[in-house]
């Protein structure tokens, strides 16, 4: 369950709750009603079905890393945990996050948070900035689309031609291996771990050295 709404700091997004479609299953039907019930008792909130740069709050049943919450991270969205909605509910207002936010589980959701309270609603983060340009294979899993959507959100230039980009992820660049002008092929875990270390991290360690099996997807 992902939220957008009125902040308190200098972020002055419009009155507004967002719930996601979570397709890893970490907050359960029922959570999900308990949320909706909250918000119609305290008001603040309402409720959409996609993880946006107005969002503003994520819920989540458990620690799981999931696409959503790592858009919602990218974006410097609070992550809490479903206790801030029950005991919310129990004080009858919409309490204070910092006691509910996931940082164990989530530890560089807070530092997206705090750039993005610093900046205000202009905020971007600059994390993939220096990757110059991305193209994803459209073959990825997670799928090309998502991959995309959080490569943009962390700042970088995402092009759909392989000749011209100087990172592909999930194929092999026609350049790779040149010695100038070459380019990068990393796995898709390397979006999905920078993301999570709040840095963009070396290709080392990623870098696509064969063909890879699309039975599985890389660990969330």
């Amino acid at each position: 369950t992902i939220f957008r709404g009125l902040r308190r700091s200098q972020i002055d997004f419009s009155k507004g709750i967002l719930r996601c479609r979570d397709e890893q299953h970490t907050v359960t039907y029922r959570d999900q009603e308990l949320v909706l019930s909250v918000v119609k008792k305290l008001g603040r909130f309402t409720v959409i079905d996609m993880v946006e740069d107005t969002t503003t709050h994520v819920v989540c049943g458990r620690g799981r890393r999931t696409v959503n919450v790592l858009s919602a991270t990218v974006r410097g969205c609070w992550v809490l945990s479903l206790d801030w909605v029950c005991q919310s509910l129990e004080a009858g207002r919409w309490l204070e996050e910092e006691k509910f936010e996931m940082t164990d589980s989530f530890p560089s959701a807070k530092y997206f948070r705090e750039e993005r309270e610093e900046a205000g609603h202009l905020y971007r983060s600059s994390l993939f900035k220096e990757a110059g340009s991305v193209c994803v294979s459209p073959s990825t899993s997670p799928p090309a689309l998502q991959l995309e959507m959080l490569l943009v959100a962390g700042g970088a230039n995402v092009t759909r031609s392989m000749r011209k980009a100087d990172v592909c992820v999930g194929c092999h660049s026609p350049r790779e291996g040149l010695d100038e002008g070459g380019a990068v092929s990393v796995t898709e875990a390397w979006i999905l771990d920078s993301i999570s270390s709040h840095r963009m991290l070396s290709y080392d360690g990623y870098i696509l050295d064969k063909p890879q099996s699309r039975e599985t997807s890389p660990e969330l």
